[in-house]
């Protein structure tokens, strides 16, 4: 990894956790560590709550099993619910808190959530669209103080003078350009902006000076302009034809009905290939009603209806092009329909694999219960604890292991048995689904059950251990003071005395002894008893009776 990128990785995780922060505001979470705090589910689970507006149900144990459950809702949330478009990001790796694919994804959050509207009205889709959308307005804003300036999301705004000339442009009650140029300092001329930002128009100091002693992060400027486009005025400036705006791609008015180019046979048609092509498509005429909506109506200046003209032969030539395209997705999609023979492949077909990755999963599942059987019960020592602690690890991870299997088969079987469901199958089908449904819910209760053993197991481990230490501990202060007691007792013993005066006095200090030593020793023994009762009677979790599992 090159130095920049580290430098860009380490700005992004710094201004990414600001930008949780400040959407988390007043609900007592503040994420210090990016990559750390965001690897349990539970910071991820919040912000998107904020930003839905809904509650999800969060996985609240602390083994990692229940974060990578976690980890695949947040996932489901972003992908299936809204339409997030994540690429290679999965859950194991947020867990394991890779720095590249937490950066991503929070990035897609923030681009679905923060640059939303701007995707909107933009109607360009993908991050090079909204770059120049942002763009054009930053050029337009910052033209009267700072003409032809602003030519991209780098090195433009070193010096500061860019975030001056915007803010002066739209607010010039709290910037005043003269004086703002009199800042010679570039460092003390953001910290200026920023500050003013912060104070007035309430954003976050989301960037700092020091982030622009070289060329910035991209996407963390980004990031900042758009906060700043959402509370001040920003219509739309058109583009000009041919103008790129340092643009890595040219993009068309309102793109292709197909993300990639895709010529659908019918040699090729099946239902997982056609639903993609058809949410394109859907996508697409939503995008193409937006814009001749947004389009303005015609009006009397020769001048202006020519422009008018020009754009609307533009957007209809498109539409043209496209017409065939879409055509066939509509084909395509009524040949889908009638075929009887279809939909009962389709179905079979996940239901065989469904099946055969739960037949893999109940064997596994078997096999795990014996070994949890012969586990036995807490050691009786330090060293029989810590051996078992190990063992316990190994059997976590191969829990794990076996999270993704879990995880295929709910997608699998809920779709299969709702597919089912609404179809009004005939009765022996409907009782095929019903077994299948039954299976299903017996292994997911056996699932839950050695989930929460193995939970339990590990917290038992936990308490003995900590038990045994402070026992151990005991133990060692109490053998301290008795040698001690002995030696005192020793010296007496080797110094006899005829004097009376003295000889009370040595009476009253083994008598002491005597006293403390029966205290002590007594408090031991009741300790010793509390250990054992607690860890054979289970009060720290370590000898719950041995789970019973459903069988399947």
């Amino acid at each position: 990894m090159s130095s920049g990128t580290r430098k860009d990785e380490k700005v992004q995780k710094k201004t990414f956790g600001k930008w949780i922060n400040a959407q988390l505001a007043g609900r007592g979470i503040v994420i210090t560590d990016l990559y750390y705090d965001l690897r349990d589910g539970h910071v991820l689970l919040e912000l998107l709550g904020v930003l839905t507006n809904r509650s999800f149900v969060k996985e609240k144990g602390k083994l990692r099993v229940h974060h990578l459950g976690n980890a695949y809702t947040i996932l489901s949330i972003l992908k299936v619910r809204n339409k997030v478009k994540l690429v290679n990001i999965n859950n194991v790796d947020l867990v394991d808190g890779n720095p590249k694919i937490t950066l991503a994804l929070v990035w897609s959050i923030i681009v679905h959530w923060q640059f939303r509207d701007v995707m909107k009205e933009s109607i360009v889709k993908g991050s090079s669209g909204l770059e120049k959308i942002l763009l054009a307005w930053t050029c337009s804003a910052t033209q009267k103080h700072y003409p032809d300036s602003v030519k991209d999301f780098g090195d433009s705004w070193r010096n500061g003078l860019a975030f001056g000339a915007l803010l002066a442009h739209f607010r010039p009650d709290l910037v005043v350009w003269d004086n703002y140029l009199r800042i010679q300092n570039h460092t003390d001329r953001l910290d200026f902006i920023f500050n003013t930002i912060r104070d007035h128009l309430g954003i976050q100091k989301l960037l700092d000076p020091e982030d622009f002693l070289s060329t910035p992060d991209k996407k963390s400027l980004m990031m900042y302009i758009m906060c700043l486009y959402d509370v001040l005025p920003h219509d739309i400036v058109p583009l000009e034809r041919g103008q790129s705006l340092n643009s890595d791609s040219e993009c068309s008015l309102f793109g292709s009905p197909f993300k990639t180019p895709v010529k659908v046979t019918e040699e090729g048609l099946k239902y997982e290939v056609y639903c993609p092509l058809h949410e394109d498509m859907v996508q697409w005429l939503l995008d193409a009603e937006e814009k001749l909506n947004s389009m303005r109506k015609v009006h009397g200046d020769l001048p202006e209806i020519k422009q008018l003209f020009e754009e609307y032969k533009e957007y209809m030539e498109e539409l043209n092009y496209n017409q065939e395209a879409v055509g066939e997705v509509l084909e395509l999609g009524s040949k889908l329909i009638d075929d009887p023979n279809l939909n009962t492949v389709s179905r079979k077909g996940c239901s065989s694999s469904s099946e055969e990755k739960m037949k893999e999963l109940r064997g596994w599942m078997t096999l795990t219960e014996d070994r949890i059987s012969r586990m036995g019960s807490i050691g009786i020592n330090l060293e029989d604890i810590d051996k078992q602690m190990r063992e316990h690890s190994v059997l976590q991870k191969d829990l794990e292991s076996q999270q993704t299997i879990v995880n295929s088969i709910s997608n699998f079987i809920i779709a299969d048995i709702g597919e089912g469901k609404s179809e009004g199958h005939v009765s022996s089908s409907n009782s095929n689904e019903q077994e299948l449904e039954d299976q299903v819910t017996a292994l997911g209760e056996r699932w839950i059950h050695l989930c929460v053993w193995i939970e339990d197991r590990w917290s038992a481990l936990k308490d003995a251990s900590k038990l045994w230490s402070s026992f151990s501990t005991e133990k060692e202060v109490l053998n301290i003071w008795l040698d001690n007691s002995m030696s005192t007792l020793k010296q007496v013993e080797r110094s006899p005395t005829e004097d009376m005066k003295e000889l009370m006095i040595q009476l009253r200090l083994i008598a002491a002894i005597f006293l403390c030593s029966v205290s002590k020793l007594t408090k031991y023994k009741s300790r010793v008893f509390e250990f054992g009762m607690r860890v054979s009677h289970g009060s720290c979790g370590a000898e719950r009776p041995m789970l019973s599992f459903p069988n399947v």
